[in-house]
């Protein structure tokens, strides 16, 4: 590493103005001066290739370069004059501590009023590609200067995001060996990763009908759409194709959400409401009512949601969409209630369609 000698404005005319006598009356340079100078010519050069290679941020450049201090401490951020000192030492700043305004950072409760994150999301490297070199290896000699021998370095790492279809075709090939005796088969053991993306058969892997159901119920996109998208990109994929995977996926997560509802009916404490959605094919039924047991005609669709807090602090939230509202989505819930257990506590607007069976809650 470069060692910095610091030199005063007189010093480095003088310098100067030696070197061009020298050169001027052809004359050699003192010792020292040819010091200085290779010093100053090390240090450009280390500079450049850092640049170059742009593994050193132009504020760490100042600090190499000697031009500003790397020093974390106070005093050398903050001049005496500029701060007080408290009794017990520590130094403190108006400017610090007050808006332009005059007005203080702190809240009314006394408190430092906390700054939003600027932190960003870690980019997560899915896949690494090692390029290595065609001809060269360690431990061969320079090509360049044909003396050194080279040696392992640290890589240049260049990260691209690259585009690709939503899905894609892989296809797997297994070694199978038979016997020239028996006629028995014998094929190779699938990976890992093979095993926990789907059965040996399964042509849609699980990650596969993962990303068409959050295509389509996350980001919106439609069956028909995701077909032509998938068409474009050279992976061509049928729309009832698409719809088998994604029932597929609601079938697996129905199991979990009848698991969830067995789970928060046992809660102590619930609050619901619902709002009004809209299924394309949904028309009027008939639907008994909740208090004579009656056939009415029923064609509101509403989302019903339900939070159930449970004893241990722990939340689950349920949501259902059908022609229903809230209240009867509780009702649902508190018949899966084990008996024995203390009434549970209901928030909701106070609309009879709301209302809980009297026989299975406290209303507030």
């Amino acid at each position: 590493m470069t060692e910095f000698k610091t030199l005063s404005k007189t010093e480095i005319d003088e310098l100067i103005e030696r070197v061009e006598r020298a050169i001027a009356e052809d004359l050699a340079l003192s010792k020292a001066d040819m010091q200085l100078l290779l010093g100053v010519l090390l240090m450009v050069t280390e500079r450049q290739i850092s640049l170059s290679l742009k593994d050193v941020t132009i504020h760490k450049w100042r600090k190499l370069a000697g031009i500003i201090s790397s020093s974390e401490k106070r005093s050398a951020v903050i001049p005496d004059g500029d701060a007080s000192n408290d009794s017990d030492g520590t130094q403190k700043s108006d400017a610090a501590t007050s808006k332009p305004d005059g007005n203080s950072e702190s809240t009314a409760s006394g408190k430092p009023k906390k700054k939003p994150s600027t932190q960003k999301a870690e980019r997560v490297i899915r896949l690494q590609c090692h390029h290595n070199h065609d001809e060269l290896k360690a431990g061969q000699l320079c090509p360049e200067c044909g003396h050194g021998r080279l040696y392992i370095y640290q890589p240049v790492i260049r990260v691209r995001i690259q585009g690709e279809p939503p899905l894609s075709a892989v296809e797997h090939i297994f070694e199978r060996l038979r016997c020239n005796s028996c006629g028995a088969y014998f094929t190779a053991t699938p990976t890992d990763d093979f095993q926990q993306d789907g059965g040996m058969n399964q042509l849609y892997g699980y990650s596969a009908r993962a990303i068409i159901a959050l295509h389509r119920h996350f980001a919106g996109l439609p069956l028909h759409r995701q077909q032509t998208l998938q068409q474009i990109l050279g992976v061509p994929l049928t729309a009832s194709s698409l719809y088998d995977q994604t029932q597929s996926v609601a079938n697996d997560g129905f199991v979990v959400f009848k698991a969830l509802k067995q789970r928060a009916a046992d809660a102590p404490h619930f609050n619901l409401d619902d709002t009004p959605n809209r299924i394309l094919n949904q028309g009027t039924i008939l639907k008994p009512d909740r208090r004579s047991g009656q056939l009415k005609s029923r064609s509101g669709t509403f989302t019903s949601g339900v939070i159930a807090t449970l004893e241990s602090g722990q939340q689950i939230v349920l949501y259902q969409t059908d022609i229903g509202h809230a209240g009867e989505l509780i009702d649902e819930i508190l018949r899966l209630r084990h008996p024995g257990l203390p009434k549970p506590t209901i928030m909701c607007d106070a609309l009879g369609w709301f209302v809980a069976d009297s026989d299975f809650t406290f209303l507030i």
